[in-house]
This record gives C-alpha cells, sequence and structure tokens, in this order.
C-alpha cells in the first residue's frame, strides 16, 4: 500500500503524444455484474472505446485512481476497443438463433440499451485520432438499430459528423453530460480536459433543438465547493435538459492525494470534519446532509421543469421518475432492466411487502447474482426504510430503521429524526 503515497500527478495528454498504432482489447463490451450494478443500476450494460488514462483528467476520477494505485503509464496503456469482437458478439446475438451463455449475448438479444463511455469518455480528445466511437455507432449501433446512451463532458459530441450519425439511428440515442457548477475556475482545477461549461451547455442545446433526450448528471457534487446550484439548474432546463442525476463524491485516499495534488481540494479532512469515517474503502459525505442538498435539488428540478433522480443513493422516495437515468418514455428504450433498487422500494411502499416473483415480473440481466444479492440481505443496506424477512424471504417495507428514518418538509428545511 505504499504506492499510493507517491507523486500521481497526471499529465496532460496531446494528441500527438498517443500511439499511432494502439493495441485493442476484447472486454471494451461488457455487462457490469457486481452487487452494485446488477441490484441498482439501470444501466449496467457498458461500452468503453478507449482503456486508459482519459484526457479530460478529471482529478476525482476512479479509474484515474486506480491507474495512479498501480503505476499504470497513461500514454503506454491507452488500447482502443476491438470492433470486431464486438461485432462478431452481435451477430451471433441478432442474425443467429444459436444458443448462448455468454451474458453479453443474452443483454443483446433482449435489447439492453449500451451506455456507452464509462472508465474513459467516448469523446475524449482519443476520439479526435481513432474514431472509434464513430465506427461504433455507425457500423453496429445504427446497422442494427440498437438503442444507445452516450455519457461525456465534450462538446465534441455534437459536432455536425456526429449530428448526422445520430440523425441514420431514427431515435436510437440518448445523451447524458456531466457537470456539476458553471464555475469554469473550478472546472479547469478538476477536469482540466474536458469542455467548458458554456460548451457542454451549447452541445445540449444543440441535442436538444435536434429532438434527443438530454440529461445531465450533477455528479460529482461537493456542496463545499460548488455554491451556484440553482443557477446551473436554470441554466440546464433553458438549454434543453429534462432530467437531473445527482451524486454526492465518495472518495477513496489515492483519489484523495490525486485531488490535493491536482486540485488543493482535501475531500477526507472535509468529510472527516463532518465526524465521517471510512466505510468499505470510501468516505462518503454524511448521510442525513446528503438526503437534504439531494432534496433541495429534487425541489429545484421541480421549479425549473426537469425531473429528477439520485444515483443509486439510500432514497429513492422523492425521485421523480420510474428510473435514476431518465430515458423512460423513449421510443427502443423499453428494455432498460427494471428490476432494481427504486422499482423494489416503490413495491415495498405500495404492498408493504415483495417478493422475488414481483422483481422478476421486470427485466433483470442477471438473475442469478440478483437471487445471491436479495438472499444475503443486500437491499437492506442500500435502502432505506425495508427489512429482509429470512424465513419468507421478502422485503417488508417499515419506517423503524435505525438506519434512516421517516422526512418531514417544511419550506427549505428538511428534517431527518
Amino acid at each position: 500500500m505504499n504506492d499510493i503515497y507517491r507523486n500521481v500527478n497526471i499529465k496532460p495528454i496531446s494528441i500527438d503524444d498517443l500511439p499511432a498504432n494502439p493495441s485493442t482489447f476484447n472486454t471494451s463490451l461488457k455487462l457490469l455484474k457486481d452487487a452494485k450494478q446488477i441490484c441498482i443500476c439501470h444501466m449496467g450494460f457498458r461500452f468503453d472505446s478507449y482503456m486508459g488514462v482519459c484526457s479530460h483528467l478529471c482529478s476525482y476520477c476512479y479509474a484515474a485512481g486506480q491507474n495512479a494505485r498501480w503505476l499504470r503509464n497513461a500514454l503506454n496503456d491507452i488500447k482502443i476497443a476491438d470492433l470486431e469482437d464486438v461485432k462478431k458478439q452481435f451477430q451471433i446475438a441478432l442474425s443467429t438463433d444459436k444458443p448462448s451463455n455468454n451474458i453479453n449475448i443474452q443483454c443483446i438479444r433482449n435489447r439492453y440499451p449500451i451506455r456507452c463511455g464509462t472508465q474513459t469518455d467516448c469523446f475524449m480528445i482519443a476520439e479526435e485520432k481513432y474514431g472509434v466511437t464513430y465506427r461504433f455507432i455507425d457500423e453496429i449501433m445504427n446497422y442494427y438499430h440498437y438503442p444507445y446512451l452516450i455519457c461525456t463532458k465534450n462538446k465534441m459530441v455534437a459536432d455536425d459528423k456526429y449530428m448526422r450519425l445520430y440523425e441514420k439511428g431514427d431515435g436510437n440515442c440518448a445523451f447524458q453530460f456531466t457537470l456539476s457548477t458553471l464555475n469554469d475556475k473550478y472546472l479547469e482545477r478538476i477536469e482540466r480536459g474536458a469542455s467548458t461549461a458554456k460548451e457542454r451547455l451549447g452541445a445540449m442545446k444543440k441535442l436538444s433543438n435536434n429532438g434527443y433526450r438530454v440529461i445531465c448528471r450533477i455528479s460529482p457534487y461537493i456542496p463545499e465547493y460548488m455554491d451556484d446550484l440553482e443557477l446551473l439548474v436554470k441554466e440546464l432546463s433553458e438549454h434543453g435538459c429534462k432530467h437531473v442525476i445527482s451524486e454526492l463524491l465518495r472518495v477513496t485516499p489515492i483519489i484523495n492525494k490525486i485531488m490535493i495534488e491536482e486540485t488543493g481540494y482535501d475531500v477526507i479532512s472535509l468529510y472527516k470534519s463532518k465526524g465521517v469515517e471510512m466505510t468499505g474503502g470510501y468516505y462518503r459525505y454524511p448521510l442525513k446532509e446528503k438526503i437534504e442538498i439531494q432534496y433541495h435539488l429534487k425541489e429545484l428540478c421541480d421549479k425549473y421543469g426537469m425531473t429528477f433522480a439520485t444515483c443509486g443513493d439510500e432514497d429513492p422516495s422523492f425521485h421523480t421518475t420510474t428510473m435514476c437515468c431518465g430515458l423512460e418514455g423513449l421510443k427502443n428504450f423499453e428494455n432498460v432492466p427494471y428490476c432494481v433498487y427504486d422499482t423494489m422500494f416503490t413495491i415495498a411502499k405500495e404492498k408493504g411487502v415483495v417478493t422475488l416473483d414481483d422483481m422478476f415480473e421486470h427485466y433483470c440481466a442477471d438473475k442469478s447474482e440478483f437471487i445471491k444479492q436479495w438472499e444475503k440481505g443486500y437491499f437492506v443496506q442500500v435502502i432505506m426504510n425495508v427489512e429482509y424477512d429470512k424465513v419468507n424471504n421478502v422485503y417488508r417495507y417499515t419506517e423503524k430503521n435505525n438506519f434512516t428514518a421517516n422526512k418531514y418538509h417544511n419550506g427549505n428545511q428538511l428534517t431527518l429524526f
């Protein structure tokens, strides 16, 4: 563990730094099968165009943190997706009836929408040189008219050549930007290689004006460092955003070290001053305060005409959509898995009890993993106001858990007790 104290500063990358003939990797398309992804995330089927340290250089990035943790070389480790391997999977899934135990094949046959750009931004600087994202959309997504969600911080996503590409798909794409503040001085420190706030808003507006669903992740939100929340929400609404997702930063020691060296922000010290201790390898914002902040953000979204959800947080009771990514109602996105935590919470609250049969009325990408976590009582750890009845193998709604309690809202003050 001593290596976490070494110098981890990551240098900016220019297009000339990128190798002429990068190697490929064949894990670019995958279903994330850990408990959180299967039981909480609607969008766990993911594609990455590139592997390596993203040129956006977000200091809070968990992928960059892992690279720094293991002293990986950012430039030598940049690889591009093996699109021929991805094409082969799609061909087997959609052009044959051949039975397969491959989970990717099963997800494709269920037309589980793909989330693009998870470990590295699919529109980072490497896209200018290699065009892997363009080819993925053109040669696979559009060819099979397959639904996908692009996640980015780069204005390149709305360049004209990509707009023409989306048009060919006839509604098979949606867009999710990350933007947590309008303060470019802050963004220049914490997201050094990403587009400016103004540029991202401009890209949102262009996409929205052309009829595409635009979503924003206000993530990672750190209230002590960002003081323009209402102005941000207002600008998002005026630039065509329809849905907001909120997530407060959780931080590891290695990510915190990167943030200190690159931005001067010591998040762990901030969190410790609030009485926080490390749990599960992370320091997290205090639960009570986090919910107060998120509820306030929900009210701002109500005010400016957008729907709202948190990203897999403990209290989905004030979400104003049935899935946190805000894709419901979109043509071609009907097969998003709803066998996840917010559906479970809704059923439990409405019926008092929720069973596996209730959950499996909805699509689940990996039932065996879901059942395993269900029977371990996983949902008690991650959702407020439910308890696991092991004898009957059901979860019950309760307002007696020590983990949380009821909410009463009065004006702008949310009180938990």
